[in-house]
């Protein structure tokens, strides 16, 4: 059942999270994969947020291309990720995480902890696993879980007692690859037009998952009724984004490409940002091929 999350079908409203039907339960012979930042809260203290989310960023983007053209659903948690996978993509996706444990801590001094837990695992628990797809744009769909599932999950692989069991290990002596194509960092950073941007975690308490539901529903429709349309709130728009010359922020996107090469390499990665960026820069000045 590789294809089981492409053959979801896809809402096309928030709203529609009320409707619990539009929920799949997640196949049995599934993987739950988490990635997490050890000290993440730490280290956005000491001023390393964009790294923090660079390096979350980065375990989702080594799995997608180790899956290839297999669906896989995600969300991404600032300092981790979770995904699901097949048992097909077990292999791929052991290396991709070990390889980029590697990388955050040879790049950026931090510490990722990586693991897989069955879908079984999980399901054998008080709580399950179920997935639906939200459109959000006509190229993008975002994944959405319910159950209680990934708490789970997470839950596990932060336990002392149980973590062992499901961390991600890679023989020693070996050295995984993880192919990062098309994870970009390069643009500056984004002034919300309203002068603040407020983010919001919202977690239902009731044990009843209709009420959760419901629960869901009346926050997102008094957001609506107070900020406005998802169009009126959202902060990021074509207007706002503008491409960075600068190497400070172009460092990120080289250390996580580039981190293992030497300085000269490094130097000369960072020049073809530049390029790219000063290309890409004239294209929409021009209105050319956006």
């Amino acid at each position: 059942m590789a294809n089981f999350y492409e053959q979801l079908a896809v809402m096309e409203s928030l709203q529609d999270v009320a409707n619990l039907d539009q929920f799949a339960r997640i196949p049995e012979d599934w993987w739950v994969v988490i990635t997490d930042i050890r000290g993440s809260t730490q280290a956005i203290a000491a001023g390393q947020y964009k790294a923090v989310n660079l390096i979350a960023a980065s375990s989702i983007v080594a799995v997608l291309n180790g899956a290839r053209n297999v669906g896989i659903p995600f969300v991404f948690g600032g300092d981790g990720a979770s995904l699901v996978i097949p048992a097909q993509l077990l292999e791929p996706t052991r290396q991709a995480l070990v390889a980029t444990q590697a990388m955050a801590k040879q790049a950026f001094q931090l510490e990722l902890r990586v693991a897989l837990v069955p879908v079984a695992v999980v399901h054998q628990s008080p709580y399950e696993l179920r997935v639906a797809k939200l459109r959000v744009s006509p190229e993008y769909t975002q994944a959405i879980f319910m159950g209680g599932g990934l708490k789970f999950a997470e839950a596990l692989i932060k336990d002392p007692r149980t973590a062992p069991q499901f961390a991600v290990q890679w023989p020693q002596g070996s050295k995984p690859q993880a192919d990062y194509s098309g994870l970009e960092c390069r643009w500056q950073d984004i002034r919300s037009p309203y002068g603040e941007t407020l983010s919001l975690l919202i977690s239902a308490t009731s044990p009843n998952e209709r009420q959760s539901t419901q629960i869901y529903q009346e926050v997102l429709e008094q957001i609506k009724r107070i900020y406005g349309t998802g169009s009126q709130r959202r902060p990021v728009s074509l207007q706002s984004l503008h491409l960075t010359c600068q190497d400070r922020q172009l460092q990120l996107e080289t250390l996580v490409h580039q981190g293992r090469q030497p300085l000269l390499v490094q130097a000369w990665y960072r020049l073809r940002l530049k390029l790219e960026n000063l290309l890409g820069w004239c294209l929409m000045r021009l209105h050319l091929g956006v």
